[in-house]
């Protein structure tokens, strides 16, 4: 039997039954696969229809023109591959490279075809899942398409804060600055104005939001 730790915890199995969970698992028929350190898990341009869930380790995602910039960092519980399921494209939109040993545990697309067909809970997952998704790339493109650089900034900030307001983004402040469009002098400097006016705390990956409302307003000025 599949032993997966925690699958309650997987966005794909939340709300069934430990009964359903159990069935499920072995529906899914899911391998492991472990990559070493630094070793290319998927490549640009291959054809990879899973679903795949980090289950220990860590994974780095590339992405831009040449996949050199790190847009992701993907641990245990994460997943990937939900974009290329069920699509006409045929090739992967993004480099993934083990950043340390990582095991991961990958479901085949007939075999999540079958899932969503059995539990409509998964089906109901599975949808809120690429909804959040959705939602989650329409505030990363509003910071990219704001009109100034204080406004790229804020909304930069605000799609990028965990649930305490704090910071996460894989990328250092000259590669944020970089993908704004927006020079780093400037950049710190908008920086500082926020620090000034009670918005923001501290620097660089330390950054708390500490007014939401008012970065929102100024992210759509």
């Amino acid at each position: 039997m599949i032993v997966i730790n925690k699958p309650e915890e997987l966005f794909l199995f939340k709300h069934l039954s430990a009964q359903d969970i159990d069935a499920a698992l072995l529906l899914a028929n899911g391998s492991y696969v472990t990559y070493s350190a630094n070793e290319c898990v998927i490549d640009r341009f291959e054809r990879d229809r899973a679903l795949v869930f980090v289950t220990e380790g860590e994974l780095h995602v590339y992405g831009g023109r040449d996949c050199q910039i790190l847009m992701n960092t993907l641990c245990a519980g994460s997943c990937y591959g939900a974009s290329t399921l069920f699509s006409a494209e045929e090739d992967f939109p993004t480099r993934i490279v083990a950043h340390k040993s990582t095991t991961v545990w990958k479901i085949s697309e007939e075999r999540i075809s079958d899932l969503l067909r059995a539990y409509p809970q998964i089906t109901i997952n599975y949808i809120s899942f690429l909804s959040d998704r959705i939602r989650f790339l329409n505030k990363r493109v509003d910071a990219l398409t704001a009109r100034s650089a204080e406004s790229k900034v804020a909304a930069f900030l605000l799609s990028h804060s965990d649930g305490n307001g704090g910071l996460e983004s894989p990328l250092n402040m000259s590669e944020i600055a970089a993908a704004l469009g927006i020079g780093r002098a400037s950049f710190y400097r908008i920086l500082d104005s926020f620090a000034a006016n009670g918005d923001i705390e501290g620097r660089g990956h330390l950054v708390k939001i500490k007014n939401k409302s008012n970065l929102e307003r100024i992210s759509k000025s």
